[in-house]
This record gives C-alpha cells, structure tokens and sequence, in this order.
C-alpha cells in the first residue's frame, strides 16, 4: 500500500508510528550528480539491528528515475541465517530546496524484504525539471525512515516487547519522550546501578505510576534494555558510541565490558578507539596501545594530551615514555662511540 503525496495534502488515514520496538533507521542522502543512463548510484544506510540498508537512485529509459531500498542481514554475524524476512513502513521524502511543503513523499506500508525483495519506485524525470525545486545545482536530497515492524528468522523472537504491561508488582513504567516501557525492577536493579539507586534509595521517582527518562534517544535506550535483558545485541562500529553512552549513564558493567571488549579488536581508526578508552577510562586498552609505540614520536602524536588519561594509563605512559627516551639516548652514544672509533680507526 503506497502513495505519492505533497505535505499540503492531508495525510493518510494510516501513519507512521512514533516508536518501533524492532528499530528505526533515520538518514539523508545527497547525491551531488543526476545519475547517467543506466548508471546506479547507492549510499549505505547502516545497521538497525542486525539489518543493514541500502539506498540507491537509478536512471532507466527512456526518462525514469528508479529510487530504490534494500535490507539484508549483517553477513559476518548472521552466516547461518539462510530464511529471513524483514516487514517494514517506509518512507522516502524527495527535498524540495524551493518551498519545502511541495516536498514529494513516497510511503509504503508493511513493506516486505528478503533476499528476493527489494522495495522500489519509478518517478518521471520531469519531476525533476529545471525550476521544480528538486534540484539543488545538479545534485538532489532524500530523506529516508524505516520504521521495521517485523523480522523472521534472525532475532525477533529472543526480543522483548516493553510496550505491553507484564502485570507484575515488580513492574515499573518508564516513560522516554510518550514511548511507555514497561519493565521489571528487579532485572534493571541486577544490571543497573543507576536504577538500583533509584528504586531503592531516597528518590522521589520509586514512587511515581510513571518515571520520566529525560535526555535519551529512545532507540538508544530501547537497545539498552534489550541488552539487559539478554537479548542477542551485537556490537558493531555503527552502535558503539550510543551503547558506550548508554552503559556509561546508567551504570551498567556488564555493557560497558562488552563494548571495551569490541573496542580491544576491532576495524575502528586507532586514534578513535584511543580517545573512547580515554573517556570511558578503559585502562587495559590504553595499556595495550601505549605499550606498541615504537618511538617518542608515534607515543606523543598518539596520545597528545595525558590530562585525559585515567591514573594506570597515565603513569605507564610516563614510563613508557621514559624508556623510549632513554633507548633514544642509548641509541644515540651507541651511534657517537662508533663514529669516534672510526675517526680514530682512519687517524
């Protein structure tokens, strides 16, 4: 079920929800060129989940431009997957630069992916005439939501749903934005001292039928009870930083050494993983990294400045620093000695 509609005009009677337990996935894509015959041009989405998501633009005959968005299973952690099925709303809004209410919107429904589905649709390249607002020089802007609704044989059924009440006097309502998550105390005090502290110290909160979580992105926090919650959440460069941000606000060790383990073998730039250890005060892989500099050089261009380093770090970084001087110096009168024994040599 989809439609093509301008934001003047009313909105269908089904709409896109606020909040979706399986994962949202927001982004812009520019591309600075109108693609040539035949030519295809994509932008990765990145992960939602275990998904990744693809964005293309393609000019087919005779005066078509096919917009198109693909979902597959993130490969090097779901090898084993042969049948999945993602369900998905998605919408996918052509940027007027002119008078943004002409924008064009493109929204779909309980769409299907698989590895044989894709979802896809044509537009007239005379939307895209000189003066229509579509064009930005000669480059043009989407903006894409997909709001996954379903997924099937790849981790749905080891998620939970916090939207629906457990009806438990264990239970507690935490509200993030108008997204009500139900949850168990007794697990989020187990994983949690932030909420250890807030349901069993002096705070107002405890009390409350509903307990605002101000300051978070849902998605973020949703993931975050899903973790606690055991469900199988891996780790990748695309998460990272909200899971480090998470674990990091709420207290939870368990996140945190996940993440500090990934950071410890991974693809990240190395200056990157350097700066995050540094913030999160994860000393062995500042350890680590410290003790592979070679020279003075590669040691202070790699950790250019010891205020933000955590006690063990830093005082290892000084002697580490000291013992590369004094190879250097070592290094330096080893060189000096054989050039004044051969001066000697040749006299």
């Amino acid at each position: 079920m989809f439609w093509w509609k301008t934001e003047k005009i009313q909105q269908p009677i089904k709409r896109f929800a606020d909040f979706y337990p399986k994962g949202t996935k927001r982004d812009i894509c520019s591309f600075a060129g109108f693609p040539k015959p035949n030519e295809k041009l994509s932008a990765q989405l990145g992960y939602c989940g275990h998904t990744a998501w693809t964005f293309s633009v393609e000019k087919i005959a005779p005066n078509g431009l096919q917009i198109s968005v693909d979902c597959e299973p993130v490969i090097r952690e779901l090898k084993a997957f042969k049948e999945w099925s993602v369900e998905a709303d998605v919408s996918i809004r052509l940027l007027n630069h002119s008078n943004k209410d002409r924008s064009l919107i493109k929204t779909s429904f309980g769409t299907k992916f698989d590895a044989e589905q894709s979802w896809s649709v044509t537009l007239d390249q005379a939307v895209f005439a000189k003066n229509s607002g579509f064009l930005n020089g000669d480059g043009i802007i989407f903006q894409i939501v997909i709001g996954i609704t379903e997924i099937v044989g790849l981790y749905s059924g080891n998620f939970t749903d916090f939207s629906v009440s457990k009806e438990s006097e264990d239970e507690a309502i935490l509200l993030v934005g108008n997204q009500k998550f139900h949850v168990s105390k007794q697990i989020l005090c187990m994983h949690s001292v932030f909420f250890k502290t807030m349901f069993h110290g002096n705070f107002a909160e405890k009390n409350r039928s509903e307990i605002p979580i101000l300051g978070v992105d849902i998605d973020s926090f949703h993931l975050l009870l899903q973790f606690i919650y055991m469900a199988p959440i891996h780790i990748f460069e695309e998460n990272v930083f909200q899971l480090l941000e998470m674990g990091d606000r709420f207290l939870v060790k368990r996140l945190m050494r996940a993440c500090e383990n990934f950071l410890d073998d991974c693809d990240l730039d190395e200056k990157k993983v350097i700066e995050l250890a540094a913030m999160y005060k994860f000393e062995r892989i500042l350890c680590k990294k410290i003790s592979r500099m070679k020279s003075v050089e590669q040691l202070e261009a790699a950790f250019p400045s010891i205020e933000t380093l955590p006690p063990t770090a830093s005082s290892y970084f000084m002697f580490k620093l000291g013992e590369l001087k004094d190879d250097l110096h070592s290094c330096v009168s080893t060189t000096d000695d054989n050039l004044s024994s051969s001066s000697v040599d040749s006299d």
